[in-house]
């Protein structure tokens, strides 16, 4: 149900991470970009048809892969980043570029989930089902573009976002600050998302309270999930401080599981806070920002085109965030089984809440979850498996030293930054901000391109009349942009 969205909100972010980075160029014309939607649309409806008709039991992962494909086909083929960056009121409104660089792949999701629901045969439905209730993509996007607001707010505080822009680690420290905060808030933003309400007072609330309290886990609240005519039987936990944990159960979960089997269910999101999973799923995010980022400042290899560092980060994401995520996650979720068995002291009801639950899912093995079979062996065979989430973390601490030697190794890179090169930066941001349409002195830019000159080795002289063709351009003086652009040296002595 939230996957689809998820995934499409995902697909949007990392798909735009790939293009900021890759240095690719495009024309970013609107016919271009309206015809490259138009194309997307047609493939993920393609897909969405082949998914209904053919796929059933593997229409999620063909459609999620049709999703991606044809987004990133909107970006790379037909310039639709590269159109968002043109206007500069887009730039001046915190978070609109990012609602409009995410709209085309929930616009595109929706679309593909829709045919291959219109493609199946009666009574059969493929497993995407987020169109019949589009709010649920609000779950996946409000985060996002709090993110992005916070984010964009920098640009208001044109000390602040010159430090950053100087200072990599200074960057990396605010984005992982902002996503610390939603974190933080994440249980009172999904309680906004969903149609949810505290579980009613009564025998089940009582036991549920008092198994959390056994636990040794604090809980904020219990709601009740509203699903509607999705009719979903899951629950999940949300938080990572005690203050804000609530655990979120769907109406049709309570609909068809006994009390008991209830429980054990509610008792295997405990084993989530127990085993502190949202913290160590909180490192592993903040070691792929750091790596990244890391990656990112490197010398380009001589020879490798813009193409090939796009594809270099493609397997990156892929193998982080497809495999390597999904191999933690599973062992997590195993724990998770382990620790609630505990909780609960009830393996048979945990046994048949599982098959219960599975059986509305299809019960297959998903990226994140073992297959249900296996699960139900693993809670009846009565052996712990909590040293497969110690694995899991074990990988995460090694993931995590890494990234600490990047970070430390981005700040000496920040220290080490030769002047003229620091002069270029500030140069290239007060660019930037003439070009959103702020109030700029654009002879600060080109007092610093002209400094810079005097220092730079020949890539940086290069970059150096390229700023100074832009700030002439810029600022009107079209024969000084021509002479920058031709590389006068006499612009050494301009005012």
């Amino acid at each position: 149900m939230l996957i689809g969205p998820i995934a499409a909100v995902l697909t949007a972010v990392l798909v735009g991470a790939a293009w900021d980075i890759s240095g690719i160029e495009a024309d970013g014309s609107v016919a271009r970009a309206a015809a490259g939607f138009a194309a997307a649309l047609g493939l993920a409806a393609a897909a969405g048809w082949l998914a209904g008709r053919f796929l059933r039991g593997r229409a999620f992962a063909l459609l999620q892969a049709a999703v991606a494909g044809a987004y990133a086909l909107l970006v790379f083929g037909f310039g639709w980043k590269a159109l968002l960056a043109g206007p500069a009121w887009i730039g001046a409104i915190p978070a609109l570029a990012g609602c409009l660089e995410v709209a085309p792949a929930i616009a595109i999701d929706l679309v593909a989930a829709w045919v291959a629901a219109r493609a199946s045969p009666a009574g059969i439905e493929p497993p995407p089902a987020a169109w019949r209730m589009p709010r649920h993509y609000l779950i996946p996007l409000a985060p996002y573009v709090a993110f992005s607001a916070l984010i964009d707010l920098r640009h208001w505080f044109p000390g602040i976002e010159e430090a950053i822009a100087l200072r990599d680690s200074a960057a990396i420290g605010l984005l992982i600050g902002a996503l610390a905060v939603l974190v933080a808030f994440a249980p009172r933003l999904a309680r906004l998302l969903f149609p949810a309400e505290p579980l009613p007072a009564g025998p089940l609330r009582d036991s549920l309270v008092a198994l959390g309290e056994r636990a040794g886990v604090r809980l904020r609240e219990v709601y009740v999930w509203h699903t509607g005519r999705l009719r979903v039987a899951n629950a999940c936990i949300a938080g990572i401080l005690p203050h804000t944990r609530s655990v979120f159960l769907t109406d049709q979960l309570l609909a068809c599981l006994t009390p008991r089997e209830i429980e054990a269910v509610f008792a295997h999101e405990l084993g989530h806070a127990r085993g502190h999973h949202f913290s160590w799923y909180f490192a592993y995010a903040i070691a792929f920002l750091l790596i990244l980022v890391w990656l990112d400042g490197l010398p380009p290899a001589e020879g490798l085109s813009a193409a090939a560092r796009f594809a270099g980060l493609v397997v990156l994401l892929v193998l982080w965030w497809r495999y390597l995520f999904g191999w933690i996650s599973r062992r997590m979720e195993l724990e998770a089984d382990s620790i609630g068995i505990h909780l609960s002291g009830d393996p048979p009801a945990f046994a048949e809440a599982l098959r219960i639950l599975g059986a509305s899912t299809g019960g297959g093995r998903s990226w994140r979850h073992f297959a249900i079979p296996r699960r139900i062996a693993f809670a009846l065979g009565g052996e712990a498996r909590t040293w497969r989430g110690r694995a899991a973390r074990g990988i995460i601490a090694i993931l995590s030293i890494l990234a600490a030697g990047a970070w430390i190794d981005i700040a000496r890179r920040d220290a080490n930054r030769p002047a003229w090169r620091s002069d270029q930066i500030i140069a290239e941001l007060v660019l930037e901000r003439a070009s959103r349409g702020r109030e700029e002195d654009l002879s600060r830019a080109i007092s610093l391109a002209v400094r810079s000159l005097r220092g730079a080795d020949p890539n940086g002289r290069v970059r150096a009349f390229e700023i100074l063709a832009a700030a002439y351009g810029a600022a009107g003086d079209e024969e000084r942009a021509e002479r920058a652009r031709a590389q006068d040296p006499t612009l050494l002595s301009a005012p």
